[in-house]
């Protein structure tokens, strides 16, 4: 390694020094751009960095109940060996039912209730934690003022003292007589467990292995002390022997390694805990995980609310949930798989907060913003959506105008996408080749059988034919991949079927009409109220269900859901403003020069009517309207600095050539790219303008009569804001 630079490694802890794992982070220097990004491991740590000694970084977490990213530190690698300690606020709650000998236990939140004569230094000692982490847990503005009687949280938690046949939550535990206590007559069975913030993934298991696991982590949150420490001072000393001398670099290569792997080793320990479960048996060791990050007030089975609708109806594609308000067998079915397929967590079928995270996850990871879009009804008569016409005699059968697309529909299609991508089949979905078909709408067509009119009425808000595409083949010319993607991803994960049957989806064949696109639909569920219909994708994603349940004030089910976001946050839409427009421009004249920022916010200027179109205030771009499918939507994916989050629809303005961009239709709504920032939009641009050359026209047309009317209309533009730098 070169004399200047420097080596660095990161770890995340809670507010009680526990490693996060799993963490989703984003390293960039002064300038935004990225230096690394990945996922902690099981230490908590990222991978690690190699920088000029002096380097800016800046690191970005990602948030759990909105999408984005939020700035958590910048710091400077000032030393040639450095490991860098980040603590979230928050404490990450983890609880798992490990079994021994066949039985289960039950976990509960130990508190602590304030007495006569206590501190909380004392408390903390007695319950083998920190007064930082009581601070931060019950968020003490005083810690030198307790009340008598005061409830204090602990970063700990015991088991309930009885065994269950499964891994079943209880509510928060309160002070109470029932509380374990310690007998005299040596029976395991009957005693308190040790305290240790590791308690919550231990079942009945002897108070050995216990009191180990606990030692183990109180030593780990010594060294994680120690490393902080070290990583500050120990360079000061070995470079104020010789930093010159070969020797001493090598030793501080070693120190750094060695604290490095002790940190490592120490939360794998933690986080992998070995149950022998041979004694008298000839059963195997197992290793026993942590579950998933959840509070002990899962949502038990049988329970009725709305929320419990708003999972069921997300979870149409994964098992084929029904959208009733209660939470069923099927419901606890769909959510194993849930956590199997899309989570990759061991299965527990409880309603938890990061089921909900996740949830909402998954939503935003697979936008049908563009696939709604086309699910309107065509026949030009209706509003999109039929005329409201009910119990219509249709051919002998009995139409129905359901107020829209049935939501779970949508959501079907979401999971089918997930599991092609899991599968890696190489198809994505093209399009919707039929959405909503009113009654006017049959009335212009013929039937498969070349008859008039068009007699099926599943169309009508209850089903989809969907096309797919892969390598640029369409499966209107690849048949064979239709029979794939039924068999593969309809029957075999979402649990439709090719016989009709009550609360089943319904999955046409070839054989019957759908020979090159997959037809699904929900003509046979049972619970078709008006409620479950959407004309708006916003209506189908519905809110994000970590707001539903804060407002239905189960935040105790929605702390587990976040391991680094500071407070639970609703899902708010994002308006830039020409600040961010601001903001950007600097970074980009900063990169690439006073000329090209000048023609970037000139372009910016002419695209978004001067940073006030509603075009730009959702979506951050220069006009990029959506030409393909997800992620991309047919943009060029080597220019993103990230992927764009979605797409806004709206009706487009007329232009330069007054009819609407080039040669475009103002008629109808047009999708639009969304992005998580305008640094992300401006990025392309310039990276775009330079990848052509200059040529910044060719944005607005091919053509070069086109470009050199846009060339006019940049240049009678003033970039005020970059000529504002200094």
């Amino acid at each position: 390694m070169g004399q200047n630079k420097a080596r660095c490694t990161i770890q995340f802890v809670d507010a009680a020094g526990k490693p996060i794992k799993a963490l989703n982070y984003w390293l960039k220097d002064e300038h935004d751009y990225q230096i690394a990004k990945g996922e902690t491991n099981s230490a908590g740590m990222s991978y690690e960095l190699v920088q000029d000694v002096g380097s800016e970084v800046n690191v970005f977490v990602e948030k759990y109940q909105q999408n984005g990213w939020k700035k958590l530190k910048t710091f400077y690698l000032h030393d040639r060996f450095q490991i860098v300690r980040l603590e979230s606020p928050k404490v990450l709650l983890e609880s798992t039912t490990a079994q021994h000998e066949g039985s289960s236990g039950q976990y509960q939140r130990k508190t602590h209730e304030v007495k006569q004569g206590e501190s909380l230094s004392g408390i903390a000692q007695n319950y083998g934690t920190t007064v930082r982490a009581l601070e931060r847990l019950n968020q003490l503005e005083n810690p030198d003022r307790l009340a008598i009687g005061q409830v204090l949280k602990l970063p700990i938690k015991t088991p309930a003292g009885a065994a269950g046949g499964g891994a079943v939550a209880s509510q928060t535990q309160q002070p109470s007589s029932t509380t374990p206590r310690s007998t005299s007559n040596g029976d395991r069975s009957h005693n308190q467990t040790p305290s240790g913030s590791v308690m919550d993934r231990l079942g009945k298991m002897g108070d050995e292995v216990a009191q180990d696991v606990a030692s183990g982590w109180n030593r780990l949150s010594q060294w994680g002390e120690e490393v902080s420490q070290e990583a500050k001072t120990g360079w000061e000393r070995l470079s104020g022997a010789a930093t010159s001398s070969t020797g001493v670099l090598d030793k501080a290569e070693q120190w750094y390694n060695a604290r490095k792997a002790e940190l490592e080793k120490a939360a794998k320990e933690l986080f992998t805990i070995k149950i022998d479960r041979s004694a008298n048996t000839t059963s195997p060791k197992d290793d026993v995980r942590s579950n998933c990050r959840t509070q002990p007030a899962c949502i038990p089975k049988g329970t009725k609310s709305e929320l419990i609708r708003e999972v069921n109806i997300r979870l149409a594609g994964f098992g084929g949930a029904l959208p009733t308000d209660e939470f069923t067998d099927l419901t606890e079915k769909c959510i194993k798989q849930f956590q199997r397929d899309y989570m990759g967590v061991p299965e527990t079928g409880k309603i938890c907060g990061s089921l909900l995270v996740a949830l909402d996850e998954f939503m935003a990871k697979y936008p049908m913003d563009k696939f709604f879009t086309q699910m309107k009804c065509k026949c030009g008569k209706c509003s999109g959506y039929g005329q409201g016409q009910m119990n219509v005699n249709w051919f002998g059968k009995r139409a129905n105008e359901y107020p829209g697309i049935y939501r779970g529909l949508v959501w079907i299609l979401r999971a089918s996408q997930f599991y092609l991508d899991k599968a890696k089949l190489g198809y994505d979905i093209l399009k919707i080749s039929s959405g909503y078909r009113c009654i006017e709408d049959n009335k212009q067509h013929k039937d498969s059988q070349g008859n008039w009119p068009r007699k099926t009425i599943n169309h009508m808000g209850l089903a989809l034919d969907v096309q797919y595409v892969k390598k640029g083949e369409t499966t209107r010319t690849g048949q064979a991949g239709i029979d794939t993607i039924r068999s593969k991803i309809f029957t075999e994960f979402i649990g439709a079927a090719f016989l009709r049957g009550t609360d089943k989806i319904y999955l046409e064949s070839s054989a019957e009409g759908a020979g090159t696109w997959v037809h699904f639909d929900c003509t046979r569920f049972s619970i078709k109220n008006n409620s479950l219909f959407a004309q708006n994708i916003g209506i189908v994603n519905g809110e994000s269900l970590a707001s539903l349940a804060k407002k239905m004030q189960l935040n105790q089910l929605v702390v587990c859901g976040g391991a680094v976001a500071s407070q639970i946050e609703d899902t708010k839409v994002k308006i830039f403003t020409e600040n961010d427009a601001r903001v950007s421009l600097r970074k980009i004249y900063d990169v690439y020069g006073k000329e090209l920022a000048e023609i970037v916010e000139c372009m910016y200027r002419a695209e978004t009517a001067h940073f006030k179109s509603k075009q730009y205030q959702y979506c951050g771009t220069p006009g990029m309207e959506s030409h393909g499918v997800a992620p991309y939507y047919g943009w060029d994916s080597t220019l993103f600095v990230e992927q764009p989050v979605g797409l806004w629809s709206a009706f487009e303005g007329k232009g330069l050539s007054t009819v609407g961009g080039t040669q475009q239709e103002t008629s109808k709504k047009k999708d639009f790219v969304k992005v998580s920032s305008v640094d992300v939009g401006m990025e392309y641009l310039a990276k775009y303008i330079n990848k052509y050359n200059g040529n910044y026209a060719r944005w607005y047309s091919k053509n070069d009569s086109n470009q050199r009317i846009y060339r006019e209309k940049i240049n009678s533009i003033i970039p005020r804001i970059v000529r504002s730098f200094k």
